[in-house]
């Protein structure tokens, strides 16, 4: 008996067969190849007409900036029309090509009295800018005058006489205004804002004592205290040096005031600046 391998191969029926299956699968696959690769043809030309046609419509007028509109709640350091006035070269811009990076940079570098800066691009021709006007963290006045000063310690502004009152007011010697200038837009120095804040929001109620001035040295701080349950008008005087800890240092102030309250003394100094305090009374 034959096997079914030997009928295979002596039936031509059955191996015409075979040849017409394997042709007709090349003949699909041919089929498909020729039809994705004018699919990607197509697709690749739809692609390139679409790019085109956006490049073109962004190099068009329509898409000049020709509007700059600029939103602050408040305009009392920076006018709205020294914004626009400055973003006026920008006019001229694609409004797809503009960069907001250098936007940014033009108005912090001319307006430090801003933040929160937002740049919207709206289409198809309108700058948007808005932003907020800060808050003084802290006046500092010197030779050159007062000027206010945000959380970062940069100055942002001249101070007006009713910015003094809401905020701290630490004043520069005169040694030290003769090493820096103060410049808007520029920290004076090496001011440590933030030790300066601990040294103000201490809790000076809960001793009966309130801080009249702060007037910052090259290398210490000093402070004048009125001690409240003192009969003395005048207060103590209190320097601080820059390089102890600030809480320890107001807690040993505390606690030689309770000492002197104790002994029926009222301070005329008390020097913190060394490792054993130097006091001295009235």
């Amino acid at each position: 008996m034959r096997s079914k391998n030997s009928l295979r191969k002596s039936d031509p029926l059955v191996g015409r067969s075979e040849l017409g299956s394997i042709s007709s699968v090349k003949s699909v696959v041919a089929r498909f190849t020729r039809f994705f690769k004018r699919k990607s043809t197509s697709s690749f030309i739809i692609i390139v007409l679409i790019i085109t046609v956006v490049y073109l419509l962004s190099q068009s007028d329509l898409f000049l900036v020709k509007r700059v509109e600029v939103t602050a709640q408040t305009n009392k350091y920076v006018a709205k029309e020294d914004v626009e006035r400055l973003l006026t070269p920008y006019l001229v811009t694609s409004i797809m090509d503009l960069n907001t990076s250098l936007v940014r940079k033009d108005l912090v570098d001319a307006f430090p009295q801003i933040e929160d800066l937002e740049i919207e691009r709206i289409l198809p021709s309108t700058l948007k800018i808005s932003y907020k006007e800060k808050l003084p963290t802290m006046t500092i006045t010197s030779s050159q005058g007062s000027f206010l000063t945000d959380t970062q310690g940069v100055v942002y502004a001249q101070a007006e006489e009713e910015d003094n009152q809401d905020v701290p007011s630490i004043r520069l010697s005169d040694d030290y205004t003769e090493t820096i200038a103060i410049v808007i837009g520029e920290k004076p120095g090496n001011i440590d804002i933030d030790r300066l804040l601990l040294v103000y929001n201490y809790d000076w109620n809960i001793d009966q004592l309130r801080v009249e001035s702060m007037v910052l040295h090259p290398d210490y701080l000093e402070l004048q205290v009125k001690d409240l349950l003192s009969g003395v008008n005048q207060p103590t005087v209190v320097r601080l040096s820059d390089k102890n800890d600030i809480q320890e240092s107001l807690l040993k102030l505390t606690t030689l005031v309770q000492l002197s309250r104790n002994d029926a003394k009222n301070l005329q100094l008390v020097d913190l600046r060394f490792d054993k305090a130097v006091v001295r009374y009235f």
